[in-house]
């Protein structure tokens, strides 16, 4: 492994489309108890187009998580579908009103969201991430494509059962799972959250603290589990956990802020095993332990 390795992110794709929302939620150009509709005209007299932007964050909309039921991730018909077919695929789509409100993880809703984004200023999607977020944080070893990527600094991906994994080029669905990083440029990322949930810190930081702490605010929660825009809050053993894990072909990526440790962990594999609530505390116990100071690395 090298520092500029690069991995898939798979679903900690969500945290950029999270971030970019309240980016654009700062800036008055969205609001999050608006239905969906209001910015995408196509969801008009749809069940999809009542959802408000908030469930779609919160993954409290009961949308089906893929834009056609029955669809698997892996299918041709999910790898090749453009933010049109998907848009167009969550219009058809009933919603079952008794189950809105409740958490339901759908790749679908978060997908409108990264479209919504894309209609309510000039810039697509995509190019808007990498003016607005990558640039300024000197990310400049993140991807969106397999066809941007070098590819010789792409980990192999494997299965449990150690076969090599392919990667498709997510088209629509990129936003959600498709990504590439590396683990400085995530790090960077992660500098960004410690920063910014520091009220102590006095620090100038490439995007606001204010639009940080809005990313990262409790707008959903049932149990120990709530959720931010389009971020993970988990509540275990003292800690309070605040990021985005992922998974797919053979890759996985875990990325957390422990508010109350003021520290943040990174964790990329090609093994395709994310840490999970369970033990990702227990690492960080191990890490707090260290005879290496851990806390000088922050």
């Amino acid at each position: 492994m090298r520092q500029d390795s690069l991995f898939r992110l798979g679903s900690t794709s969500k945290l950029f489309v999270g971030l970019a929302l309240a980016l654009c939620k700062g800036r008055g150009l969205v609001d999050y108890e608006a239905s969906v509709s209001v910015y995408l005209e196509a969801l008009r007299n749809t069940d999809a187009g009542k959802l408000t932007l908030k469930q779609l964050f919160t993954h409290t909309s009961s949308l089906a998580p893929l834009h056609k039921a029955g669809l698997r991730e892996r299918d041709d018909e999910v790898t090749e579908a453009t933010i049109a077919d998907i848009v167009e695929g969550a219009g058809s789509l009933s919603i079952d009103p008794s189950k809105v409100g409740q958490y339901a993880y759908s790749n679908t809703g978060i997908i409108l969201l990264a479209e919504v984004v894309s209609r309510v200023q000039d810039l697509s999607y995509e190019d808007f991430v990498q003016k607005e977020i990558l640039e300024p944080l000197e990310m400049h070893h993140t991807w969106f494509h397999t066809r941007d990527i070098d590819l010789n600094q792409k980990t192999t991906g494997y299965f449990p059962n150690f076969q090599a994994a392919v990667d498709p080029d997510l088209q629509g669905y990129a936003p959600v799972g498709g990504m590439y990083s590396t683990g400085p440029d995530m790090a960077k990322l992660m500098g960004l959250l410690q920063l910014a949930l520091d009220d102590s810190s006095s620090a100038e930081l490439p995007i606001k603290a204010e639009v940080i702490r809005d990313l990262t605010k409790v707008y959903f929660q049932e149990g120990q589990r709530a959720m931010g825009v389009s971020v993970d809050i988990g509540y275990r053993d003292g800690h309070t956990m605040i990021g985005h894990n992922g998974r797919i072909n053979g890759d996985a990526s875990y990325f957390t802020f422990f508010k109350e440790a003021e520290v943040g962990l990174v964790f990329m594999a090609n093994g395709g095993f994310p840490l999970g609530r369970t033990s990702a505390p227990e690492l960080l116990g191990k890490l707090l332990e260290s005879p290496t100071d851990a806390t000088e690395n922050r």
